[in-house]
């Protein structure tokens, strides 16, 4: 038994309600509520959270940054697959039966980190387009591509998990299926006999007759077109597809945040004094975004500053950790296209020769960036963001001390994210918001800075004191 009823509340396993309250407010200033899953214990959680931190520091060791909306936009895939889904439920395949989503009403609300679910708002508002024949057939082709093709395993287990809910749990069994997932045989040429096997088959009990289960089974449809085009992003071919689809030349279904490869290459220390030729294509960039927090009143002393800035990472480098809430596949496809990327846009860069070969050769190896990589593999799903939990692992894995935390820049996009970085103590945190998409409010970020990666350089100097 731990009881230990006796002495400073400080040494005890358990404590009462009054002594947890006393310790509770020893912990922190301001406190964070976070709710808990349906069904979880407790039913929410009351969490310390590291105060701002609105000061510079004499020097940044490590950074942390969220994957998706820091580094790279996985935006234009998201749609894709959102779009996908409503064309294959309804049977409006072509653009004469059905335009797209709207964007005014559909890409803002998709977009809105304060919509949970972009699946769930998606149903409820094309609820009346809805074929219940197309959109079983979507579901079982969909599930089919999943078992037998699909390079994630986790999203397996968790297609496997949806066929029992749904009422279709005994077509994990059918020894079709093991052949065919054997095999590997799920192909333009056979998808659609194989497809109308199981439908025929299984297709009565498939219960989507609730709100509910109508969008479990449509995640499943939108999981199927996004890691089919992750999937053919890693081979290499999703630019040709992009191109092919968005009717654009030069375009990608993820594209990296302005900047960010000239924010890595600084922060690791790879430009030092060359950094000033990077000056105007920074300044640039900056005024596309027409921040509003941002003035150059001395262009002059901001590229003293700059270099300056370049010599502290040149002689000391930060530390880079990448966190996501996707799964480690998905992670890695998304972090190696996102360096792949960042290779072309070098090309451009007026260094010279001498430094370009020295980032490729830097940009070959993701270790030399990337110091550590957090995924929702590390943690149990109900400890996602707002919980601390992909952060603090960060720290742990950067070898990071709590004495040294305030050196710890934190990069989120959104609320629940600035919430985590707090949750683990890291009181400089950044949001980067999506203005265009007009995305919550991020308050409980030290900064909110409009002006991206060029405005952190630029105007904040990486919130560095520069003597």
């Amino acid at each position: 038994m731990f009881f230990n009823i006796t002495g400073d509340p400080m040494n005890k396993r358990f404590v009462s309600n009054e002594e947890a309250s006393e310790l509770i407010s020893q912990l922190s200033l301001e406190f964070t509520v976070i709710n808990n899953q349906a069904d979880s214990y407790p039913a929410f959680e009351l969490c310390p959270i590291a105060p701002k931190i609105l000061t510079t520091q004499k020097h940044i060791s490590a950074v942390l940054i969220n994957l998706d909306g820091c580094t790279i936009s996985t935006n234009r895939l998201k749609l894709n697959a959102l779009e996908y889904i409503v064309r294959q439920v309804s049977g409006r395949f072509e653009t004469e039966q059905w335009r797209g989503l709207d964007r005014i009403i559909d890409i803002p609300n998709i977009l809105d980190e304060q919509h949970n679910n972009p699946v769930e708002y998606l149903i409820q508002r094309y609820h009346n387009f809805i074929k219940i024949d197309y959109f079983k057939r979507a579901y079982f082709h969909s599930v089919l591509w999943t078992l037998i093709l699909g390079p994630d395993q986790e999203r397996k287990d968790q297609t496997r998990h949806n066929l029992q809910l749904l009422g279709c749990g005994e077509m994990l069994n059918d020894a079709k299926l093991a052949e065919y997932t054997a095999l590997k045989e799920f192909t333009k040429y056979n998808s659609n006999v194989i497809t109308n096997y199981f439908l025929h088959k299984y297709g009565r009990n498939l219960n989507i007759h609730s709100f509910g289960n109508t969008v479990k089974a449509a995640e499943d449809i939108f999981y199927k077109r996004y890691f089919e085009i992750l999937e053919l992003i890693k081979l290499g071919e999703g630019h040709n597809l992009a191109e092919e689809i968005l009717n654009e030349k030069d375009e990608y279904f993820v594209e990296p945040i302005a900047e960010v490869a000239v924010f890595f290459a600084l922060i690791k220390g790879w430009l030092g004094e060359e950094v000033e030729t990077l000056f105007d294509q920074i300044n640039n960039s900056l005024k596309v975004t027409d921040s509003q927090n941002y003035r150059i009143s001395d262009i002059e002393q901001v590229k003293r500053n700059l270099i300056r800035l370049a010599k502290e990472f040149e002689a000391d480098p930060a530390r880079i950790a990448i966190v996501s809430s996707d799964t480690l596949y998905e992670s890695t496809v998304i972090g190696t296209e996102l360096l792949n990327l960042i290779s072309t846009q070098v090309r451009l860069w007026k260094i010279s020769d001498h430094k370009k070969n020295f980032i490729f050769d830097k940009l070959t190896d993701p270790q030399n960036i990337i110091d550590a990589i957090v995924t929702r593999g590390d943690i149990n799903d109900i400890r996602l963001k707002p919980h601390r939990d992909l952060y603090s692992i960060a720290l742990l894995k950067l070898g990071i001390p709590r004495t040294r935390f305030n050196e710890v820049l934190g990069i989120e996009n959104n609320e629940n994210g600035i919430i985590a970085l707090r949750s683990a103590g890291i009181g400089l945190c950044v949001a980067l918001p999506d203005s265009k998409y007009n995305m919550q409010s991020v308050a409980s970020a030290a900064y909110v800075v409009s002006g991206g990666y060029p405005e952190i350089m630029l105007y904040y100097n990486c919130f560095m004191t520069i003597e």
